[in-house]
């Protein structure tokens, strides 16, 4: 029983994981999207 119950704990902290991590790189998209938007003269310094 106890096995169960360990296999599932483990399952659990995997999804959250991953959940966290697919959230992360969409938020990191749209702040760079919007720091694009801000800022789009230091972008232009920046390849110079």
């Amino acid at each position: 029983m106890k096995l169960i119950i360990i296999v599932l704990f483990i399952i659990a902290m995997v999804v959250l994981v991953v959940f966290l991590m697919v959230r992360n790189q969409k938020d990191q998209k749209e702040l760079e999207v919007h720091l694009k938007e801000e800022y789009p003269k230091d972008k232009e310094n920046d390849a110079q």
